[in-house]
């Protein structure tokens, strides 16, 4: 997982996304704590920080050089 992915929710992740199918791009990654979290842009436009990586899903990875 890395900054430009496409991702959304996985079917097991947090309660209150559960079922949301939104899709997002990762802005940003920080790995500096114990739990890897990421700040989001939805594709509603909003963006969303703190999201723990692990409830994330990867469906299309940037191609980045």
């Amino acid at each position: 997982m890395k900054p430009g992915d496409l991702v959304q929710y996985r079917e097991d992740g947090p309660t209150l996304a559960r079922h949301v199918r939104n899709r997002a791009l990762i802005i940003e990654l920080d790995d500096s704590h114990r739990q890897t979290t990421v700040t989001l842009l939805m594709d509603n436009g909003n963006f969303v920080e703190k999201v723990w990586a692990n409830h994330l899903e990867v469906i299309s990875e940037a191609k980045i050089k």
